[in-house]
């Protein structure tokens, strides 16, 4: 009996199997949170061998070390699935989308793509190359109501490397292959079918304002950067991460106790927060084109899901809605994480049963910071938090998630979203603790706001007022985009920028966003205490064949980034560091206070409406930072003294609907 019983459970048990494996809906086993693959040419991977990589990827032996790290990346449109935890956790529901862009393809299911790319992990001082091939289908351009073939390219965002030629260059055009001869744009290189990038990460720390110098390590991300069409491509799914050097380079790790340890022994996870927006097409989804939708696609419950049956908004981390990582109670792991979206602002926090994992940040846009707790976190989109995350010994379960976050009375309110289950097992035993209580605590400072903590961490609720969602922004008549047609655009301001190539002692750069019903602007200006000031020309949408500013090399400047439109701008420069100085809120009769700077900034407040940023020593480095709305003022140093950095590059604001659609400007760094 006891044989019969047993070889019946054990038939039973595969029937069930099968059942599910054949279940309707897309139904499968839970998934996890998965790594992405790793392309590698750092010294320490190869200690033992070479290690296993990707077929794309290689680091072939140069003189007795790898000093290249070569990547084939191919921009296609493939299907792709993306699982989601099912309603009431009966599984994972399996989202069939047919239109997704990616870099690779999926090397499990021939014929799908992967929102999983590659990390890509050379050594400082290593050159990467990158052979970028263009397969990506024609596209309608919004801004000529034409169809045809879509360009794309590479940044290499947060590093300073050089922009000429085969570098870290947005003023290349690479058409699909097989796309005929296109008109040529001034100052544009077009190649046709692939191009080849050869990016040389520099030796050696970079020297900030004060003398303080950072490591050339640190996490950034790649993106295509075709003006007009960057914000379509990565709501697609093109995007991935770079991490040179290691994280011990330049930050320091401590376990769930505080005391110091290597993190180059702790488990880490590279995450990627990516919003999809889908709409049914037939039995699959389709991705929505971003200028075709409202920039708040729908009322989306924190699952994903839309009122309307046949729409979905997809918070995603490393290409999955909700996985679930598994720790161990008294673990401590390293969390890489980014927002590689085109849009959307999350606001971090851990929400479970009491006690919380602890949270120590490390790192805020691949620059080490001191190891606060920082949740909520702002992570406006290209921001990188690095992170150690120690689970309690006892264990238990919780949700890392996006609280949601209003932008301000003429910007966006993005919904609240779960994004990755987190579940250790307690010390004793592997046993698996209770699902997330239906009433969260949530996971707040644990200390009084001091000058030394991170800049852009923790954010309260500025706005309370959310704004009416507005439909997709139509962009500026005769507005000039770098893709494959349309012209130069408007003629330019006859004022010579480079008449204030060098700028005067107690001289500033001023540069203004703005926007109106039309379009997204940027003006730009030289101040100087107690002299009026020098408007080089209004706010108006860039132009890629027009030089906006332009800069001698050699010395370092002072800039304010002043926002008079009714919401956060995201302000961004490619290829130099720079060091904030001061952060100034805008009309207090708008509602925001000097209480709602501190929340903003996670600083105290200073005298009026400023922020007291006197002391902080996390401030140096940045590459993208938040300016906040209504007047309100960002005043960086910005270093133009390494040679690497000398040619022509851009700097916008990186909520890329706003960049596509005209905040914009282009430098010109010379000798």
């Amino acid at each position: 009996m006891i044989v019969r019983r047993s070889c019946f459970a054990h038939r039973l048990k595969l029937v069930l199997a099968f059942f599910a494996y054949m279940a309707p809906s897309g139904l499968a086993a839970q998934v996890e949170l998965a790594d992405p693959p790793i392309c590698t040419s750092r010294e320490g991977d190869f200690a033992n061998g070479a290690p296993k990589q990707p077929a794309i990827c290689s680091a072939p032996p140069i003189g007795g070390s790898h000093p290249e790290l070569r990547v084939k990346l191919t921009a296609a449109e493939r299907p792709v699935v993306i699982p989601r935890v099912s309603q009431g956790g009966a599984g994972v529901e399996l989202i069939r989308v047919s239109n997704a862009y990616t870099y690779l393809d999926d090397p499990a299911k021939p014929g799908q793509g992967t929102l999983l790319p590659p990390v890509l992990r050379p050594n400082v001082g290593d050159t990467l190359k990158v052979h970028l091939e263009n397969r990506l289908p024609d596209v309608l351009d919004p801004h000529t109501g034409k169809t045809g073939p879509q360009v794309t390219n590479l940044h290499t965002h947060g590093m300073v490397v050089s922009p000429l030629g085969n570098g870290d260059n947005v003023f290349v055009r690479v058409f699909p292959v097989a796309t005929p001869p296109q008109p040529a744009m001034p100052g544009v290189t077009d190649a046709y079918g692939a191009f080849d990038y050869a990016i040389r990460i520099p030796g050696g720390p970079i020297e900030m304002p004060g003398g303080k110098p950072i490591s050339r390590a640190g996490l950034f991300w790649y993106h295509p950067h075709p003006h007009g069409l960057s914000r379509n491509q990565l709501a697609h799914g093109l995007s991935g991460l770079i991490a040179p050097g290691a994280v011990e380079d330049y930050a320091q790790c401590k376990d769930g106790g505080g005391a110091v340890t290597n993190c180059a022994n702790l488990r880490r996870h590279f995450v990627m927060l990516r919003d999809i927006i889908v709409q049914r097409n037939g039995a699959d989804w389709r991705i929505v084109e971003r200028q075709d939708a409202p920039p708040v696609f729908c009322a989306a419950a924190p699952n994903g899901d839309c009122p309307e049956p046949d729409k979905k908004w997809l918070f995603t981390a490393n290409g999955a809605v909700k996985p679930l990582l598994r720790m161990q109670g008294g673990e401590t792991r390293l969390i890489r994480l980014a927002n590689v979206g085109s849009d959307v602002t999350y606001r971090l926090a851990i929400e479970g049963p009491a006690p919380l994992p602890k949270v120590q940040l490390i790192a805020k846009d691949g620059v080490a910071v001191s190891g606060a707790d920082p949740l909520p976190m702002l992570l406006m989109p290209a921001a990188r938090a690095e992170f150690v995350i120690s689970a309690p010994p006892q264990g238990g379960r919780w949700m890392l998630k996006t609280l949601g976050y209003n932008t301000g009375p003429a910007g966006d309110t993005w919904p609240a979203a779960d994004l990755i289950e987190i579940e250790a097992a307690p010390v004793a035993t592997a046993a698996s603790q209770p699902a997330v209580q239906a009433q969260a605590v949530k996971l707040e400072p644990k200390v009084p706001l001091a000058p030394v903590k991170v800049m852009a961490a923790p954010l309260g609720g500025a706005f309370t007022a959310a704004p009416a969602a507005r439909p997709a922004l139509a962009p500026p008549s005769g507005a000039p985009r770098l893709h494959a047609h349309g012209g130069v655009g408007a003629a330019a301001v006859r004022i010579d920028p480079c008449a204030y190539a060098v700028l005067k002692p107690g001289q500033r750069r001023v540069i203004t966003l703005a926007q109106d019903a039309n379009g997204f602007m940027m003006g730009y200006g030289i101040a100087e205490t107690g002299k009026p000031d020098v408007v080089l020309f209004p706010p108006r949408p860039v132009d890629m064949a027009r030089i906006d500013v332009c800069v001698k090399h050699g010395g370092e400047e002072v800039w304010e980034i002043v926002n008079t439109a009714g919401e956060i701008h995201n302000f961004h420069i490619h290829q130099v560091k720079f060091m904030v100085s001061a952060v100034q809120w805008g009309d207090p009769k708008t509602g925001a206070s000097a209480a709602d700077c501190m929340s903003f900034m996670n600083l105290p407040a200073g005298a009026g409406q400023s922020c007291d940023v006197a002391g902080v020593t996390e401030l140096a480095g940045h590459d993208t930072f938040p300016v906040p709305p209504n007047g309100g003022r960002l005043t960086v140093v910005i270093p133009f003294r390494n040679t690497v950095q000398i040619g022509k590059f851009v700097f916008h604001c990186h909520i890329l609907e706003h960049e596509d659609n005209g905040m914009m400007a282009v430098l010109d760094l010379r000798r």
